[in-house]
């Protein structure tokens, strides 16, 4: 099998289950590069400037871009973000919940990803 072939088997979407403080067994969904570009974009104006709001809010995108149901259906819009719905989640379980999504995922860019660390400066 040629790398070409092996890499277009990397676009199956993975699945892990989890159990977490006070909601209980949850699925998490692996992300594609697509959406991570399309969860990033949510941190950056059209001029390309840091978005500091958004920005504070990453731990609640990934988990609105990543939680499904059984089916696979996201249970929350990247649009419930951006309008304060995950805003009261429970701090304890969002960082518990972005800890595993980062390890499922493999998302680890906003430590030196470039919007984030001007952000920081701000």
């Amino acid at each position: 099998m040629s790398i070409r072939e092996r890499m277009a088997a990397a676009t199956k979407r993975r699945y892990m289950e989890r159990e977490f403080p006070i909601v209980g067994n949850v699925r998490i969904q692996s992300l594609t590069a697509r959406e991570m570009q399309l969860v990033r974009s949510r941190f950056q104006a059209a001029d390309g400037t840091p978005v500091k709001a958004e920005l504070d809010r990453i731990r609640q995108y990934l988990v609105a871009a990543t939680l499904v149901d059984e089916n696979g259906a996201t249970v929350y819009a990247l649009d419930d973000v951006a309008n304060g719905k995950l805003d009261e989640l429970d701090g304890g379980l969002l960082d518990a919940m972005t800890d595993a999504i980062k390890q499922h995922t493999g998302w680890g860019a906003e430590a030196g990803w470039s919007a984030v660390v001007d952000a920081a400066k701000n």
